[in-house]
């Protein structure tokens, strides 16, 4: 058993304890309380001193293959961001840049308080990721096919690559699927995604009601997604009142869905979100980077969805730090300990998992913060958290039971992964600097 003592522990949103301790025993907390009333007597303890104990914290979004990205996009609106990454996946992304990529962003989340990961993509490279380096979490892998004609083979690459990630699940990780985006996704792939996740009971998460130009997709058959899948020659109708009206005529809703943005919805979308029991990942920093706006979080916390805070990628965002992203969301509602539970407990609970919490008998997954300002902190150290701790390392972060990460640096990262990731991006960014030009000029 191993005691960790710090100045302030939250074990949940709404309860701090002073000079408090979590006493871990293997992968599970054994007792939390006030220092005094710990029996310590031939126990380990650490002293955090100065600090914030708290749940590990939880990233309900982000592509975590994508480091490599970082900056090489910025200044493009949506439509020509999305057809500028999918060029350069294609051009310039190679099997070692996309895992590297994927162990950078994954140590980098650990040693940011970022205990559960769910990740979207289409490679096994994150998955491996996340159990290599001892985080907790989910990887969907992304299914992609616009037009009905690619729907069986959509599937078989989907199935294959599902069979071949389950072999690496772990108590930890498990896998999931992610019919991408409407805009990527036929109806019949969604329902064939959708039948397949009901059969093998795997989670499944969409990105879905970002923007306008996939709202006009969807309703009026119009705009740059529409006139993109015509020069494909796709078909392009209309196809439901909104995207989570599309969600819930193909059978996704009924999977009861991670429903990644959730930008553009209406009050009958949000009932339909409620009735089907589905939650929402919401992406406040990358929303705004875009122009997106803002998920309706009152209405959606009114009517009893389930919300959990993500970053979405460094390709679309300046910064991937969840505490950044519960502290803008954009709801003037929210009181500090509500985006304390977006961040823990609530983001938990949108992945379908329990946790989030301190309490005995849970997983003992802890973040700690160092506080600078101690006086400051002692007036309110959720609020303290939120704002002067979102870009910080963390002092240590645990999962499981196990330390993975201290003063800022996972433990299980590679040495060579930071300058391979740098080589990496100077890579990207000189290649969609060229690009960039090239249609820029055509």
């Amino acid at each position: 058993m191993t005691l960790f003592r710090a100045r302030w522990v939250l074990p949940n949103a709404t309860t701090i304890i002073r000079d408090g301790v979590v006493a871990t025993n293997g992968p599970r907390i054994e007792w939390i309380g006030r220092h005094g009333d710990a029996r310590i007597a031939g126990r380990e303890v650490e002293d955090l001193g100065d600090a914030i104990l708290v749940p590990g914290l939880v990233n309900a979004h982000i592509h975590l293959d994508l480091a490599a990205f970082a900056h090489a996009l910025d200044g493009l609106t949506f439509f020509p961001w999305i057809r500028t990454l999918v060029q350069g996946l294609r051009e310039v992304a190679t099997p070692e840049m996309l895992r590297d990529s994927a162990e950078w962003s994954v140590a980098d989340q650990l040693a940011h308080g970022v205990t559960t990961i769910a990740h979207t993509g289409p490679g096994r490279e994150s998955i491996d990721a996340l159990v290599k380096l001892g985080a907790r979490g989910v990887a969907y892998a992304e299914a992609f096919g616009p037009d009905p004609a690619q729907c069986s083979e959509s599937m078989r690459a989907l199935r294959v690559h599902v069979e071949g990630a389950r072999r690496n699940e772990t108590a930890l990780v498990r896998v999931g699927v992610s019919p991408h985006a409407p805009y990527s996704v036929s109806d019949a792939l969604y329902r064939a995604v959708a039948q397949y996740a009901r059969e093998e009971a795997l989670p499944v998460a969409v990105h879905i009601a970002e923007s306008g130009d996939e709202t006009a997709l969807v309703t009026r058959a119009a705009g740059p997604f529409a006139d993109m899948l015509r020069a494909r020659g796709i078909e392009v109708t209309p196809r439901a009142p909104s995207p989570i009206a599309l969600l819930a005529s193909t059978g996704v809703l009924e999977t009861k869905p991670l429903c990644i943005h959730a930008v553009r919805v209406d009050d009958t979308d949000v009932a339909l979100l409620a009735a089907a029991g589905a939650s929402v990942a919401h992406c406040p920093r990358a929303n705004a980077w875009f122009g997106h706006g803002s998920a309706p979080v009152h209405a959606l916390r009114a009517a009893g969805v389930t919300i959990g805070v993500g970053t979405d990628s460094i390709a679309g965002n300046d910064r991937v730090r969840v505490l950044a992203e519960g502290a803008a969301a954009a709801d003037e509602t929210l009181t500090a300990a509500d985006r304390l539970d977006l961040v823990t407990a609530h983001g938990a609970r949108s992945l379908g998992l329990v946790g989030g919490v301190l309490a005995p008998g849970h997983d003992a997954d802890l973040a700690a913060f160092s506080v600078a300002d101690g006086e400051r902190c002692d007036a309110d150290p959720v609020r303290y958290l939120l704002s002067h701790c979102s870009a910080e390392p963390s002092l240590m972060t645990m999962v499981a039971g196990v330390v993975r990460a201290r003063g800022g640096r996972a433990t299980e990262l590679e040495p060579r992964l930071a300058d391979a990731v740098q080589a990496h991006g100077a890579r990207v960014r000189a290649w969609a600097a060229h690009w960039r030009g090239e249609s820029t000029v055509s």
